[in-house]
């Protein structure tokens, strides 16, 4: 501080109406009386609290006023005021000595922050561009400057053609590392107008990371992507959309339900809520010290009041419920016990039966809460095809709806039965092939991974990369996808470690990551929606997509026996949008 300080003394600076004149903790704060209603006014309002700033003797800051290159060069100094120096420059043509920001202009070139023209000139009068003011910036900031800027510059502007070459690495420095200000719109630069003094303070909140500039008008990822959002991050939507709805979070930290317009239908009352099935949608609200749940129709009513301690989805008219979080039964849509709190466990309906547990043994009810299948499996999953999985001992088999063992238990798993094939893991090989409905290996075991068939493919996972196959085992998509756990351990994760690579199609299109990135392709392998922008995806639901952009991959580790062991991977930062996605069986 006293460096710089000395410095203006020297200059003898004391020119009202300078970008800033002085630095000086003692000076109050003043707030400027024609920056109220800016669009930039909160960070106006702060640099003036610092003193990096100040306005005119009449109280105004004027921040449509332009800003010279010599009030520019001063406020690079006071801005960055332990800079050092880096080079010893000659005279500038057209800076004499006793200019009044002479000393502050040879200053600032010697600390890199600006250069003179060919001819040997600065021009201190002359207005500077918005082009060269972030240059400026970005020098000091000590932002690396890219070799190759053509292809980010060509992203973040439609203008991008206007930027001079001598600018191009640092302005695409700036726009990567968010120090970039564009209003109105964050897509047009605008390089060569002459800055402003408002905007020079925007540049500078971000610089000094601040946080005091609108979103909306900061170069990054997700302005990037905004303009193909259906709705951005600024609705704190989540989930699937189901029945033309998806839940969304509120500033209250309520939860209420949004339109795929992105606007309010259901307003947020609720502590938690789940997605809509069946015209019903599962909600909770506080009740004392814990919540207690009940479902609402679409117009957001209760129609069955919040009493229970856990409830689960509807599927096939019939919802389970556990009044006090021990026992498990099912009611109707109305709240009607048809079958009561008894069972230990329950899985929703399937095929018209539901899987129960007591005493860690499984079986099947019938609607009527009649015993359809006797309790007396380790573990079952729900129908699928009319077969269930089974278990016994280490091993799994299938039974079909009427309880008949279909395929001895023999496999070390085994996932559902979609379209005619399900996959099953081969004791002796220890590798993934697809059985039909005899039991019989219709693809033989040679995957490390595989998945239900959807749209007559499935993915399948070999040496850490995944893809599709075909029915006939065929290799339909290249193994050439993976997961962002690859990228922490080496590939050495579990293939079915969350997030996965690769995920069914559904409507001809599927989930895919490249690693720390995701997108969608269709049956034939090719991008409908290119990994370039998100860092995750989730499935489409009523062709709306839920995208992540503008963060990053971070791994979790657990540390057994002093050993580092990656636990989880999570996406930081950035945010959550939807866009919306057309799918080729549409």
């Amino acid at each position: 501080m006293r460096k710089t300080t000395d410095f203006l003394k020297l200059t003898g600076l004391s020119i009202s109406g300078a970008l800033t004149l002085q630095i000086s903790l003692a000076q109050p704060a003043r707030a400027f009386n024609d920056t109220s209603n800016y669009w930039a006014n909160r960070c106006i309002d702060r640099l003036g609290t610092l003193s990096l700033i100040r306005g005119y003797p009449d109280g105004s800051f004027r921040p449509n006023a332009t800003v010279t290159r010599a009030e520019f060069a001063i406020l690079m100094l006071n801005t960055f005021p332990n800079a050092p120096k880096l080079q010893t420059i000659p005279e500038f043509r057209d800076v004499p000595a006793n200019f009044w920001a002479a000393r502050a202009i040879r200053g600032a070139a010697e600390r890199g922050f600006f250069s003179g023209y060919p001819d040997g000139t600065f021009k201190p009068q002359q207005a500077i561009s918005r082009v060269q003011a972030i240059a400026v910036l970005t020098n000091a900031q000590q932002l690396p400057i890219f070799a190759v800027p053509d292809p980010i510059l060509k992203r973040y502007f439609t203008d991008a053609g206007q930027i001079p070459s001598y600018a191009g690495g640092a302005i695409a420095s700036a726009a990567q590392n968010e120090k970039i200000v564009n209003h109105p719109n964050v897509r047009q630069l605008r390089p060569n107008q002459n800055i402003t003094r408002g905007e020079v303070a925007a540049l500078l909140c971000q610089a000094r990371e601040l946080k005091l500039v609108p979103l909306q008008y900061v170069t990054s990822e997700i302005n990037l992507v905004r303009g193909v959002f259906a709705f951005g991050p600024e609705i704190q939507a989540f989930g699937q959309f189901s029945q033309g709805l998806v839940t969304a979070k509120w500033d209250n930290n309520k939860i209420g339900y949004i339109d795929s317009q992105g606007k309010t239908v259901i307003p947020a009352k609720f502590d938690l809520a789940q997605a809509f099935a069946e015209d019903r949608a599962v909600a909770g609200i506080e009740k004392g010290d814990r919540i207690r749940f009940g479902y609402i129709d679409v117009q957001g009513n209760w129609a069955v009041q919040p009493q229970y301690a856990i409830a689960q989805s509807f599927s096939e008219g019939l919802a389970a419920v556990s009044p006090d979080g021990q026992k498990y039964g099912f009611i109707d849509r109305a709240g009607k016990f048809i079958v009561t709190p008894q069972y230990d466990l329950v899985l929703p309906f399937s095929e018209g039966l539901a899987a129960v547990s007591q005493g860690n043994r499984w079986g099947f009810i019938d609607k009527t809460g009649k015993i359809a299948i006797a309790l007396q499996y380790p573990s079952v999953s729900p129908f699928s095809e009319g077969m269930a999985r089974i278990s016994a001992g280490e091993q799994v088999g299938f039974i079909d709806t009427a309880g008949n063992p279909v395929i001895t238990p023999q496999f070390s798993a085994a996932w559902d039965f979609s379209e005619g094939l399900a996959p099953a893991l081969d004791r002796a090989t220890k590798r993934w092939g697809y059985i039909d409905k005899t039991g019989n290996w219709a693809i033989s075991p040679q995957f490390e991974a595989a998945q239900s068939f959807s749209e007559g493919l499935a993915g399948v996972g070999l040496g850490g990369k995944w893809g599709y196959i075909d029915k006939t085992g065929k290799v339909a998509i290249p193994l050439q996808f993976f997961s962002p756990q690859t990228q922490f351990d080496g590939g050495g994760s579990n293939p079915y470690s969350d997030p996965m690579a690769v995920l069914p199609f559904k409507k001809g299109l599927a989930l895919v990551r490249n690693g720390k990135s995701a997108g969608f392709i269709d049956r034939q392998g090719r991008w409908v929606i290119e990994p370039l922008l998100y860092n995750d995806a989730e499935p489409i639901s009523e062709g709306l997509a839920r995208v992540h952009v503008g963060g990053e991959w971070v791994p979790e580790y657990d540390y057994p026996n002093n050993s580092p062991y990656l636990r989880n991977v999570m996406v930081r930062g950035g945010g959550w949008g939807y866009i919306r996605v057309n799918s080729p069986s549409n």
